[in-house]
């Protein structure tokens, strides 16, 4: 897929280079939101998936290895606190002096690529826990407890 000539993912994790007008930062931001969400959706239907691979293995048959509606309200909190977090980006670099293009460049690329780094280790998590949950039945298994 290509965007403007240039590669979906160097479209993406790039800053305009022209950006000293407010409404620049924001349509930066905002076209990306989709993206955004997509990739740190995927991550974290992904991490669901192996979690519940994952936890079926430490519990017995016929129960859950998490309460599924708890499942549900916190993906939908944690898209909701996400977004949240995406739309400070914009907010934080609109406190950058306007006259300076090149500071909000580097401050946009820079903290976009945090962000999506940070968000998706966040909806990762429930693998974490899925495989902290397995080691730690194992090693009771082993202990003999």
């Amino acid at each position: 897929m290509e965007v403007h000539g240039m590669h979906a993912v160097n479209w993406l994790m790039n800053g305009a280079p022209r950006a000293s007008k407010a409404s620049d930062a924001v349509r930066w931001w905002e076209l990306r939101r989709i993206p955004y969400n997509i990739i740190v959706g995927t991550v974290g239907v992904v991490s669901l998936v192996f979690m519940e691979l994952i936890g079926s293995t430490v519990v017995r048959p016929g129960e859950d290895f998490e309460e599924p509606l708890g499942l549900i309200f916190g993906a939908i909190l944690f898209g909701f606190f996400a977004n949240i977090g995406y739309t400070m980006g914009w907010i934080l670099e609109l406190r950058l002096p306007a006259e300076n293009a090149e500071l909000r460049r580097a401050f946009r690329t820079k903290n976009f690529r945090r962000g999506i780094f940070w968000s998706c280790a966040l909806a990762s998590t429930p693998v974490w826990l899925s495989l902290f949950a397995l080691a730690s039945h194992e090693a009771g298994r082993w202990l003999g407890q």
